[in-house]
């Protein structure tokens, strides 16, 4: 992987878009100090991921976007691009260092965008993607900014001063074990989430198995109730049913009476309806008639009103004449009458005129009688002011002196008020005293019986909590006994099957397979099978090798007991052409004469049969003298030496490890089959299974046992928690009762307190009272002396008062005598002047009258002439109008005898109409009824219809019910019992089954999610070994490496000395940090601390040149790491990067001249405007060519 180019845009001081080409080889960056050199080395690390802000030399992310200087405006954003190619950079086609790249190859874009709002972008080959995508890509690559590939001076000094586990990234990226770091920080975390997430689902898991014990019970009587309800809604349905098709059958024939009531009341309606058209032309007929009549009587009333008016008019005329005579004889009275009082009335006011002179003297003397009073009066007046000002003066402070008595009463009935309050006030409270100490005597009992009862249900509470803890833990112990069981049954089970398959080997081995053939032949031919010596005999462990020598092939000899049998035997194997087969005829045995006793001693352990035990008796006489002739010696020498001499010469010795020496003295050495060792090992193998059988069976016994044990436990545990929840239910609400009682016993002492407190304050206020009381009634008796006084002086001055207005009164009636005679004689003189006007006036109107009454007779004469002409007229017109009614008259009599008549037809026709109508009545009643009971009977139906539809959610009428084949008695008794059953369950809430269903649901999931999730852990676990396992091969691969590494280079650019690394702790090289040890030639071994700078930036720079000689990588940037060096090692430190430069591509951020030698190409950095940094770019092949034209 190469670096073609680095684009920046924005970026610190890169304000515009600049383009810098990245070749093989050393590129070095150049410039003074402040021009942005650094700043290319930020961006590298910035686009790469970098997050922390100061270690781009800034105080905030924002800081990388350009500011803005005098004549540049600030950017809104900072972009860097980065672009990789898998294959190697093409060469530059220009000196400004340009160059185009094989299009072909495959490139790596990565760009990173930040925004001054705060907004980042990650790209990827122009996608936006995430850092982690980036990072993932450069893992193990060297790319890192955590990575030795980019330094500066800073960074290189730290690693020498850096602690041993800050170190390890060296020790890492040489191992290439990042990624696998990485992927083991995922797989921790994973671990970690995954363990909580399993820790979480067992509590949910625990809690929701708990919940759904606690709703079994309830599920049963939810799915009981339901039962009942369906068989309750099957009854009901069918009663409904049946009611509903009764009904409808009713309603079907009520309908029918409906229509038939309908008919009739139709036909009689019309035939009514015919009779009243007939009768109503006929009424309209006569009505006719009548108003003829009416207009024929109207006529005659008018000739009657006309003659009456005239009669009346006549009788008028008749009495105006009357009048008109009677007012001529009055007024001719009233004019003599006039002339008689004229003369009287002017004698009388000849007479009144002297009465008026002689009033008028009186009068005058009366007058100055009254002024001399009035004077007398006006002193009595005056003086009678001063006294009642005197007196007015005297009840002020009368009232003043009253006021003040009547306040100070005032304040002493409310003072007397307060005492009876203060009294009523400590009587109340001396009650409520005693009530609330009986009360609080009550409620202490109360509380100690409450906390009586808290202590009980809590120490019940943690009995029963210690014994549910005590039962958890010997469920556990029983589960984990159960699981032991299960592992020690499954352990048993491989063992016996290791066992089993151990036998069926053994057996396969000791029997030859076509011997195996021939016998099952044989027992499927003859039906019985035959014994194999091998199966009969068995010797002690130490013998088995000597007896199965001695015996050779025939150890697997068949047993045949008569000669028939043999000869068939024989035939068979010859038939079968099988190989040699060793067969044990007992007739060819000779056991009748067993050889001669030989003296034991000199390695002679005894004859060979002494040391086999047969497990029948009949199996002993089958074999006997089958090894009568064979002794068994100690070792071969013995062997050899017995058989020199006489006694063993015909016998056959057997040595402990197996060599023979037959009768003819032939040795026979070497390993047998071990079919004896193989037999023993199959019995022991079969003893073994048949103990290992009793004990799996036993133990699933046991796991049986253990199980219904568990069970049991979980059950007496399921109800010890139930039990403990209906205690923390009464805990809770003894608790809850306790706390409101000892509230309500506090409040009452805080009451009773107060109490107590308020008699203190009463009897202090009542104390003060008595005080205030006496003096007030002090004061009072002050007072009322003073009005005592005070009223005897107004007694006083209102006896005076009283004598002077008597004598005041006495002058004023006087005066007012006076004043009324003269206002008598005035009122007298005023009345005579107006009678004498009077008089003066009456005879001017009686000359007026005796004129008007003179034209008024004259005007009398002529209206008694034009009225007697009137009365001539009326009295001939009368005549006329006479005749003309009494013909009239005539015909209204016969008119109104034809209208009687037609009356009288019409009330007959009226009896009929009326007849009819009570009959269409009773049809109407008949109907109404009918259709009432219709109405009935559909309301009933909809009723019926409602209900089901209500209760059901079901059509009845659509619904196929069964009905026939059931009795309604019997229904009905089994809806009683069946709402009686529902009674007894009480409510019961269906939810709670589809609530276990979906607890049961969710238990379900929960524990698929539990066993994923163990499954996961383990997984996790193991990848975490694996990776650990890998991590570690890798590391210590890649420690020794770097370790010789180091020391190569560390002697080549120090010219001498020695150094080494080493990991702080050998055993653990995952965690270990690296500690390094340097000595510059001619120094002895010492701190790191010690050294130079220049010192520690070569041992620095000397382990990192040592990992990349050990793993290259793609680019490096040093940014001014050769400033601490000095010339000499400046030019090692060159010429190590330019050997280094074949496999990495080198970016050099230097102000050396020797460094600047060994680059390929430069670029130089300034800025030409101020806060602008601009590249320049030089190729030194290019230089090189140019110098040699």
């Amino acid at each position: 992987m190469k670096i073609k180019q680095i684009e920046l845009t924005g970026f610190k001081s890169f304000a515009e878009r600049t383009l810098l080409y990245l070749h093989d080889g050393i590129t070095c960056f150049v410039g003074p100090n402040g021009c942005g050199k650094s700043n290319v080395s930020d961006a590298f690390r910035w686009v790469l991921g970098e997050q922390s802000a100061k270690s781009l030399r800034g105080d905030r992310m924002e800081d990388v976007i350009f500011h803005g200087t005098d004549s540049k405006k600030s950017k809104g954003m900072a972009d860097v691009t980065l672009t990789f190619s898998r294959a190697v950079g093409g060469k530059p086609e220009n000196g400004n260092g340009g160059s185009k790249e094989d299009p072909e190859a495959d490139e790596i874009i990565v760009s990173r965008r930040l925004y001054r709002s705060g907004e980042s972008e990650y790209m990827l080959n122009k996608r936006q993607c995430r850092l982690k995508d980036i990072r993932d890509i450069f893992l193990d690559t060297g790319l890192d900014v955590k990575s030795y590939s980019i330094l500066d001076q800073g960074k290189i000094a730290d690693i020498v001063n850096a602690k041993p586990i800050d170190r390890r990234f060296l020790i890492e990226e040489v191992a290439g074990v990042m990624k696998y770091k990485v992927r083991k920080a995922e797989a921790l975390s994973k671990l970690e989430s995954s363990k909580q997430n399993l820790q979480r689902i067992n509590d949910i898991v625990y809690e929701v198995k708990r919940q759904i014990n606690s709703l079994d019970r309830q599920v049963k009587k939810a799915e009981r109730y339901k039962r009942l309800i369906e068989e309750l809604k099957d009854l009901e349905l069918r009663v409904f049913k049946r009611e509903f098709l009764s009904l409808s059958a009713i309603l079907k024939e009520l309908v029918s009476d409906i229509e038939r009531l309908k008919e009739l009341d139709s036909s009689k309606r019309s035939g009514l309806s015919d009779m009243e058209n007939r009768l109503e032309a006929r009424r309209i007929a006569l009505v006719e008639r009548e108003k003829a009549l009416e207009e024929i009587e109207k006529r005659f009333h008018e000739k009657e009103r006309e003659l009456s008016d005239s009669e009346t008019r006549s009788a008028v005329l008749k009495k105006g004449l009357e009048n008109y005579r009677a007012d001529i004889e009055r007024l001719t009275r009233q004019k003599e009458e006039a002339v008689a009082r004229r003369e009287g009335l002017e004698k009388k006011a000849s007479e009144l005129g002297e009465l008026e002179a002689s009033m008028t003297a009186n009068a005058a003397e009366l007058s100055g009688n009254i002024e001399a009073r009035k004077n007398y009066s006006t002193e009595k007046e005056e003086n009678i002011k001063n006294r009642e000002q005197s007196l007015d003066n005297k009840r002020k402070e009368l009232f003043k002196a009253s006021e003040a008595v009547s306040g100070r009463k005032t304040e002493l009935q409310r003072l007397h008020a307060a005492n009876d309050n203060l009294t009523y006030q400590e009587g109340v409270s001396l009650r409520d005293i005693d009530t609330i100490s009986a009360e609080l005597a009550e409620m202490k009992a109360s509380i100690a019986d409450a906390e009586t009862f808290i202590q009980a249900k809590t120490l019940e509470h943690r009995q029963l909590q210690e014994q549910r803890d005590a039962l958890r833990v010997d469920i556990d112990r029983t589960a984990a006994g159960i699981e032991d069981k299960k592992t020690r049954l499954s352990l048993m089970r491989e063992e016996l099957a290791s066992a089993t398959a151990r036998m069926n080997s053994l057996k396969e081995l000791i029997v030859d397979r076509t011997l195996s053939d021939f016998l099952a032949e044989s027992q499927s031919s003859e039906g019985h099978g035959y014994e194999v010596l091998s199966d009969i005999l068995s010797a002690n462990k130490e013998y088995e090798k000597a007896i199965e020598a001695v015996l050779s092939e025939k150890v697997n000899s068949l047993i045949i007991e008569n000669i028939d049998e043999l000869l068939k035997a024989v035939s068979i194997i010859k038939e079968k052409k099988l190989g040699k087969t060793s067969l044990l005829f007992t007739g060819c045995l000779n056991s009748e004469n067993p050889p001669s006793e030989v003296a034991l001693g000199d390695g002679v352990l005894g004859r060979t049969s002494d040391f086999i035990s047969f497990e029948k008796e009949e199996s002993r006489k089958k074999a006997a003298g089958l090894l009568e002739n064979t002794y068994i010696i100690k070792d071969l020498r013995s062997a050899v030496a017995l058989r020199a001499g006489d006694k063993f010469r015909n016998k056959i010795l057997v040595t402990l490890d197996g060599e023979v020496i037959d009768v003819d003295g032939i040795i026979f050495a070497g390993q047998g089959r071990e079919i004896l060792k193989k037999k023993r090992e199959i019995k022991e193998l079969q003893q073994l299974i048949a103990e290992q059988q009793g004990q799996i069976s036993d133990t699933e016994n046991e796991l049986v046992s253990l199980a219904a044990n568990l069970n049991d436990k979980k059950e007496n545990l399921s109800g010890m928690e139930n039990r403990i929840v209906e205690i923390e239910k009464d805990l809770s609400l003894a608790k809850h009762s306790f706390t409101g009682q000892r509230e309500e016993y506090e409040r009452r002492e805080r009451k009773l307190s107060l109490l107590q407190t308020d008699l203190t304050r009463i009897a202090g206020e009542k104390e003060s009272l008595n005080v205030l009381l006496a003096s007030k009634a002090s004061e009072i008796s002050t007072l009322e002396s003073e009005v005592k006084e005070i009223s005897e002086t107004v007694e006083f001055l209102q006896q005076q008062l009283a004598e002077t207005r008597k004598e005041y009164e006495a002058i004023q009636a006087e005066l007012n005598e006076l004043n009324v005679s003269v206002a008598t004689i005035r009122e007298r003189l005023n009345a005579l002047k107006n009678e004498i006007g009077g008089i003066k006036n009456t005879i001017s109107d009686l000359e007026k009258i005796k004129e008007t009454a003179a034209q008024d007779v004259l005007r009398a004469e002529s209206h008694i002439k034009a009225s007697l002409e009137e009365l001539g007229n009326i009295e001939n017109a009368m005549k006329v109008i006479a005749s003309e009614t009494a013909a009239m008259a005539n015909e209204l009599s016969s008119r109104r005898e034809g209208i009687n008549a037609e009356k009288q037809a019409l009330a007959d026709e009226g009896a009929v109409l009326k007849a009819l109508r009570m009959d269409i009545d009773a049809v109407t009643q008949e109907l109404n009824e009918a259709n009432t009971n219709a109405v009935t009977h559909k309301l009933k139906i909809e009723n019926i219809e409602n209900a089901v539809s209500q209760k059901y959610g079901l059509n009845i009428e659509g619904e196929q019910i069964l009905t026939e084949g059931f009795e309604p008695a019997e229904d009905e008794e089994k809806i009683d019992q069946l709402n009686e059953k529902i009674r007894d369950l009480g409510p019961q809430n269906l939810g709670t089954i589809e609530e276990y269903e979906e607890l049961k649901t969710r238990y379900d999931f929960l524990s698929k999610q539990q066993q994923d999730l163990t499954m996961s852990i383990a997984e996790l676990e193991e990848a975490i070994s694996r990776i650990n396992a890998t991590t570690k091969k890798k590391l210590r691969e890649a420690y020794d490496t770097l370790r010789t590494k180091f020391a190569e280079v560390f002697t080549n650019l120090f010219s001498g000395g020695r150094a080494d690394i080493i990991l702080t702790d050998e055993e653990n090289i995952l965690e270990a940090g690296i500690e390094i040890i340097a000595q510059p030639p001619g120094k002895k071994l010492q701190n790191l601390n010690l050294l130079s700078g220049g010192e520690k930036a070569l041992t620095s720079l000397s382990l990192l040149f040592a990992g990349f000689l050990i793993k290259p990588s793609p680019l490096c940037i040093l940014d001014e790491a050769d400033a601490p060096l000095d010339e000499s090692n400046t030019v090692r430190f060159a010429q190590m990067i330019k050997d280094l430069s074949n496999e990495t591509q080198f970016i050099v951020i230097t102000h050396n001249r020797m460094t600047m030698e060994k680059a390929d190409y430069l670029y130089g950095v300034t800025m030409e405007e101020k806060g602008v940094s601009k590249t320049l770019s030089l190729q030194f092949s290019e230089i090189e060519n140019v110098v040699q034209n």
